[in-house]
This record gives structure tokens, sequence and C-alpha cells, in this order.
């Protein structure tokens, strides 16, 4: 009986660790991260409040020239026309390759540790379009796996989870133009709203990135379409002023045109929508049903009263409304630590722009590299090649700015 008994508990012992081992991985699994979701106007992982504080990667895959090693003083250069000028000069593979080698390099798996280090939580990923699909919604490819769209972005979103960063997904650029903006892609065109072939190129590539990323809890938000309607004082053709009647009724309705493309794949991550400039552009969203929202500002205002002005239409939205509230882009000037201050007393959740500036004397950036910037239509293509490659990587030259940093934390 006694050998019995002894055999049962070498026996038991020996499956001990094997148990201990699989109770380890369930509870792995059970820790996984929740997709964030609105509660009473917060932002919520499972039980535990979630606030974002991050940056944006502005410039990285929609070249703003301002901000870019491309000279353009008057600013009359989108990032179609950068294409392009590519393309006439050296033909559509080798200005693509240059596009794809300033992309590889601007942005690295290097930036997402200093993001982590730095103590954000968070970066909003401004895309285009056109790396996706043509402005009339024709695939690069047949397969998303292969698009080149979608291998920036299942990068990007990797690199995101091994950092422990959240990523905001943000249609920088729309087809057709959602602005008369440059920041669009295109300046002067704003063409989204009339034609059917744009919004339906919009809405493809909306539902295919929600069935893609559907279950992905890295994935903070889908952002809609950056700042609709920035149309300074272009009018005429079908353009409007932004917070005018005309205006407001055509992006709600992109608004919820999307959002009912997105929710037919994915009920369930956060949604993001923009009021240009001001939140009283937005509906209340039980007139659209639309639920899990979180509305944003941009705030680049550079006076106390502006600042606060915002700052208490976002307040007033979540306490009403039940949504959550975003300053997407900011850049307050010498008032950033002051704005900081605020976003901070009251939860709000921001993303600065931006991340890295080349060629800028200012805190646009908080890493910026001070460069002579290149003429596209005469630098030869080694030129381009050689600005265009690892002197673009954060680490070759480009200085980080402690103050700008000081004043945002």
């Amino acid at each position: 009986m006694k050998k019995i008994i002894i055999v049962f508990l070498i026996l038991l012992c020996s499956c001990m660790p094997v148990l201990a081992t699989e109770g380890r991985e369930v509870s792995v699994k059970a820790q996984k991260p929740s997709i964030l979701t609105v509660r009473n106007g917060r932002l919520m992982a499972g039980d535990t409040e979630v606030v974002l504080n991050g940056v944006n990667l502005g410039g990285w895959l929609l070249m703003e020239s301002w901000m870019s090693p491309v000279l353009d003083p008057d600013e009359a250069l989108a990032h179609t026309d950068m294409l392009e000028i590519l393309t006439h000069r050296f033909g559509r593979e080798r200005a693509r390759s240059l596009m794809r080698l300033y992309q590889d390099n601007f942005i690295t798996e290097a930036d997402f540790s200093r993001i982590a280090e730095l103590g954000f939580n968070c970066v909003r990923i401004p895309f285009w379009y056109g790396d996706f699909m043509t402005e009339d919604g024709q695939w690069h490819t047949a397969a998303p796996a292969n698009n080149p769209g979608f291998l920036r972005l299942d990068w990007v979103i990797r690199q995101c989870e091994k950092n422990g960063l959240y990523a905001i997904l943000d249609m920088h650029g729309c087809p057709g133009g959602q602005s008369t903006n440059h920041s669009t892609g295109t300046i002067g065109k704003a063409q989204l709203y009339q034609k059917e072939v744009y919004l339906n190129a919009m809405e493809a590539l909306w539902r295919a990135i929600a069935k893609r990323y559907r279950r992905n809890p890295t994935v903070a938000a889908y952002d809609i379409m950056n700042e609709p309607q920035n149309n300074k004082d272009a009018t005429g053709g079908g353009v409007y002023p932004a917070g005018s009647p005309n205006a407001v009724a055509q992006t709600n309705y992109v608004y919820d045109r999307m959002i009912r493309a997105i929710r037919a794949v994915d009920p369930t991550h956060v949604i993001t929508i923009e009021g240009i400039w001001s939140l009283n552009t937005l509906p209340h969203p039980k007139t659209y049903g639309w639920s899990n929202m979180m509305y944003q500002l941009h705030i680049y205002d550079s006076s106390e009263e502006a600042i606060r002005q915002k700052i208490d239409e976002l307040v007033y939205a979540r306490d009403t409304l039940g949504v959550a509230v975003y300053a997407g882009e900011y850049n307050s000037s010498a008032l950033e630590a002051y704005a900081t201050d605020l976003y901070q007393t009251h939860g709000i959740h921001r993303t600065k722009w931006s991340y890295k500036t080349v060629g800028r004397q200012d805190n646009w950036g908080l890493y910026n590299k001070p460069m002579e910037k290149l003429d596209l239509q005469t630098a030869s293509y080694e030129e381009i090649k050689t600005a265009f490659g690892t002197q673009m990587r954060t680490e070759n030259g480009f200085v980080f700015n402690e103050e700008e940093y000081r004043n945002i934390q």
C-alpha cells in the first residue's frame, strides 16, 4: 500500500509543473489588452481607464513640404505634386522607389522605442489613400496582404504593439480631397463631396481597414478624415468655408456614411471624428445612432482665451454627449505649457503635431534636422536618393527639443 501511495505522489508531483505552466498560459491570455471602448465619455480597457498622450507621425506617409527635406518656400507643392515631379523626371518606378526609401528611413523601429521611452503611450498615423488604391478606387494589388498601404500599416501596428503603444489610424488624405489644403495630398481640390466615385473608394478603403484590424487591441481608434473643409478663403465650385451650413452638412454626411461602412464589419473599435474648427459642427451622436465615439479638435490657438474655449468645448461634449474627447493635433507655440496643464487637468486625450520635422526653426517637431532643402526640379537622382535615405533617420542629425518636451509633459 505504501508503495502505491509513493508512486501516486511521484506521478502527481511530476504533473504539477505542467499544470502550473498551463495555468500561467491561461492567465496571460486572460490579461491580453482589451480593445478600447468609450464608457460615459471615458476610454476604457476593460475596467481600466486609459488616457492617450502621444505624437503624430506627421510628414511620413503623406509628405508635407513645409516640414520635409523638399524645398518649397511658397508651400505650393503637395504630396501628389512631388510624386508627379519625380515621375516626370525619373519615371514611375524610380519615383516610387524614392518615396519608399524616404518612408523606410523617416520612421524606423528605433523611433517607436524612443516614443515609448519618452513616456508616450500612443501614435497617430496620418496615411494617404494613394498608397492603397487609385483615386477611383482600383486597388494596387488583389490581395490586401501584398498591398503597399497595408504592408506599411501592418508594420507600424506591430511596432506599436512591441513598444506598448496604441495606434490611431488617421486618413489624412482622402480620394478627391476633403479640403483645398495641401495636407490632403493635393492643393485646391475638395471634390470628395461632389463625386460618388471618390466616396465609394473611401468607403471601400475604410471597410477594408476595419475588417483587417477589427480584432486588434493595439488600434485605439479609426480617424475618419483629417481636417475636412479646411478651405481657408477658398470658395466656389462646391467649396465652402469651414463651419458654414453647406460644409457642415457635407462633412457629417461623409462621417455617417463611413461610420456605417465601418460598423458593418467592426462594431467594436472607437471611431473619432473632427470638428473644424469647433465641436459645434458635429451632431449629437444619437441623431445618427453612432456609438463608441471620440470627438476631436485640432488646437493651434496661441491665446489663453482661445485655448480655454477649445478645452471647454471638449469637456462640455464629454459631459453632455457621453463621447470621449481628443486633441488630435496641437501646438500652441509659447503657450504649450499652459495648454498642457489644461489637457492634464481635464483628462483630455492628445497627440502632438509632430514627432519630427526637417529644416524648421521652431517647436513644430520634437525632433528636427537643420539641413539645406532639395529642389526636386533640379536635384539629381543621386542627390535625392541620398537625402531621402539614412539622412532621414532620427539618429542621424536630428536634434531633440528638450524645452518643447518639458512643456508638453
